[in-house]
């Protein structure tokens, strides 16, 4: 009686605590792409494609792979350029919405900033096209487009 009971308690733990780390908030991605990923003007992606936006200036690439039919798997990184350890110089530009890499919860260690990675809601069709631009300040350091892999 009291293995069954341990066990069905570690067994609802783990589904607790895997729900709500599942849930965690995703900064780099959350309000910032849902405009985007939740649009529904194109197709639905399959699972397995994969957008890629590649930073060639910061040799960065900020890639969204589906994994089933309504989550993404965000990974972002940037490699070089990076020249100060304040995220708050640091800005991402989608011509709607300009937002700090603090804000994004970004981590710097120059020249690097990144990664991130996680998983959010939505579909990879519906951002493809779309620019994103990379600010220190108000200087333009790199501009990038999603397009499919």
């Amino acid at each position: 009686m009291l293995k069954t009971r341990s066990t069905a308690t570690f067994i609802t733990l783990f589904a607790f605590i895997f729900t709500y780390l599942h849930a965690t908030p995703l900064h780099l991605g959350g309000n910032f792409l849902k405009e985007f990923l939740n649009a529904t003007t194109s197709p639905d992606a399959a699972i397995g494609d994969k957008v890629v936006a590649i930073f060639k200036e910061l040799d960065g690439i900020w890639e969204l792979k589906q994994t089933d039919i309504n989550s993404v798997e965000l990974n972002f990184v940037l490699n070089k350029g990076i020249t100060e350890n304040d995220p708050n110089r640091y800005f991402i530009d989608n011509s709607k919405d300009k937002t700090s890499f603090a804000t994004l919860k970004i981590p710097i260690d120059p020249p690097k900033a990144g990664p991130v990675s996680g998983t959010l809601q939505g579909d990879v069709n519906n951002i493809i096209g779309i620019t994103f631009t990379i600010y220190m300040d108000n200087n333009i350091l790199d501009s990038a487009t999603f397009d499919r892999e």
